[in-house]
């Protein structure tokens, strides 16, 4: 019946509780899950100047 579930999360507990039936769905009658993660738009400018600096540690990847 179902050979893909698409299952959609914004991180809330209402959609834990989707991703948890759409695993189970998926499980039940061999299907493969796509995953998709909806966030707000991120505007670095929105970003205060305190926490910027935090960011831009977190974001660089050092090269070995």
């Amino acid at each position: 019946m179902y050979r893909n579930i698409l299952i959609a999360t914004d991180g809330s507990v209402l959609a834990e509780k989707a991703i948890a039936h759409g695993l189970s769905l998926a499980k039940s009658v061999g299907a493969k899950v796509t995953a998709l993660i909806v966030e707000a738009p991120f505007n670095v400018y929105d970003v205060p100047e305190s926490r910027v600096r935090k960011m831009s540690e977190a974001l660089v990847v050092p090269l070995t």
